[in-house]
């Protein structure tokens, strides 16, 4: 089963996401106009927030789905803004430290399928 919950159930929640993140003073104003790179960004603070998680009813997700979720955004995030901007060294030592400093175990192997499925997608959307 996909631990990743699909993009276009969270675009669905879009501006409930955005009001969470508004009232935890979470949502810098650059991120609402960066389009795929502000959506990464803000769908990895709703993963790294178990509040919100909640709140947005993913309530039945196993604590490690929700680290894999979290993962997941924050490597988008990452891969898209290397496209547009250039390799950023921080944000490849913060993808490790999420690693690291996982407060759950971790499947290896889903871990390494998630990052070729990122890769996969931003070749494809490279190609659209």
């Amino acid at each position: 089963m996909d631990p990743i919950v699909p993009e276009p159930l969270l675009q669905a929640q879009d501006v409930e996401i955005r009001a969470l993140l508004h009232s935890a003073e979470l949502l810098p104003v650059e991120a609402e106009r960066e389009g795929a790179l502000g959506r990464a960004f803000m769908y990895y603070l709703v993963f790294s927030d178990a509040r919100m998680v909640q709140q947005l009813g993913f309530v039945d997700a196993a604590p490690v789905d929700v680290f894999y979720n979290r993962y997941y955004w924050f490597l988008r995030y990452i891969r898209v803004s290397r496209k547009r901007k250039g390799y950023d060294a921080g944000l490849e030592q913060q993808m490790f430290q999420l690693l690291e400093n996982a407060e759950c175990a971790f499947d290896w192997e889903i871990i390494h399928l998630i990052n070729g499925r990122v890769e996969q997608e931003i070749l494809e959307s490279d190609r659209a």
